[in-house]
């Protein structure tokens, strides 16, 4: 692990940056790594943190918060080899990771940022669905893995 990240970093530690935003989601699983080949001098940013309270901040904002006391239901979904991160995912999440299923594009079902752009349309469907979730079951929560096309997957 240490060689590939080595390879990775080289032309960011050849810039001589100061500062490295890991903007990936599972780039903090990596951060030790990520510090020790960049060095003291330079500040790691978690985008997984930041995104985290976005999440969290968006939620409570619109009255979305899960409110059900059953057990969430988690559904997996990857765009790079979905066998491979199940295996990965289940060491790093834990046992509830039950299956993967893989996607060509994430995008499709998640259009970026649409968070943060957040609408009316999209909070009313979202208290309806969150009223029928708490009288019919648990709501389901998602984790995307992809990596570097070509490249190994960090």
């Amino acid at each position: 692990m240490l060689a590939i990240a080595e390879e990775y970093l080289a032309p960011l530690k050849a810039a001589g940056v100061d500062t490295v935003v890991l903007g990936c989601t599972h780039y903090p699983l990596l951060t030790g790594v990520i510090s020790f080949v960049m060095g003291d001098a330079v500040t790691l940013v978690s985008s997984a943190e930041e995104t985290a309270k976005d999440v969290y901040r968006a939620l409570a904002t619109h009255d979305l918060q899960r409110t059900a006391a059953a057990a969430p239901e988690h559904h997996f979904i990857a765009t790079g080899d979905a066998g491979q991160f199940e295996t990965l995912a289940r060491r790093f999440l834990g046992p509830e990771v039950l299956s993967v299923r893989h996607v060509d594009h994430v995008a499709a079902q998640y259009p970026t940022g649409s968070l943060a752009r957040i609408t009316p349309e999209m909070i009313a469907a979202a208290q309806t669905a969150s009223a029928r979730q708490s009288s019919s079951g648990p709501r389901i929560s998602n984790f995307v893995g992809a990596h570097r096309a070509g490249g190994p997957a960090l």
